[in-house]
């Protein structure tokens, strides 16, 4: 068998990468719509007022241009735009990892953690709004009907 040239060994190598992390890519309107969100005013506002300075949305530009440019096949593209996601998801990682707020359990929760509520506990349980919405909605009863409210 012949030898690949370079350009086509990376290529080649691009396109086994994608097909093993294909699942990793998001519809290419989600980076759309991303982007314009963190591009919005009110998202400025908020970006400022948490962080001090502004997000960069460039990246969200980048991976819905990546991502038109994979739906035609450019497996070089779908290749960054998942290391850009894979990058993504070790950042949100080591903020979970880094969590001083929540205390990690270190022991198992109860044997009966999942147990029947209490008596007095079910009692309020099945007198609660949710349940009686929850049973007319297995008994086919338009849950909007008679609750509209018309202010003017």
């Amino acid at each position: 068998m012949a030898q690949l040239s370079p350009e086509l060994q990376k290529v080649e190598e691009d396109r086994k990468f994608v097909d093993n992390n294909e699942w990793m890519i998001r519809p290419c309107t989600i980076y759309d719509v991303e982007y314009a969100n963190c591009k919005a005013v009110k998202s400025r506002f908020y970006q400022y007022y948490r962080d001090g300075q502004f997000a960069d949305c460039n990246v969200w530009y980048h991976n819905y241009k990546d991502c038109k440019q994979y739906a035609k096949d450019d497996f070089a593209a779908g290749a960054r735009l998942i290391k850009r996601e894979m990058e993504t998801l070790d950042n949100r990682i080591k903020l979970h990892e880094n969590n001083d707020v929540w205390k990690p359990r270190t022991n198992r929760p109860p044997r009966n953690w999942n147990a029947p509520l209490p008596p007095h506990l079910e009692q309020q349980r099945e007198e609660s709004y949710f349940i009686g919405r929850e049973d007319d909605m297995k008994k086919g009863i338009d849950a909007s009907v008679g609750s509209r409210c018309t202010i003017s």
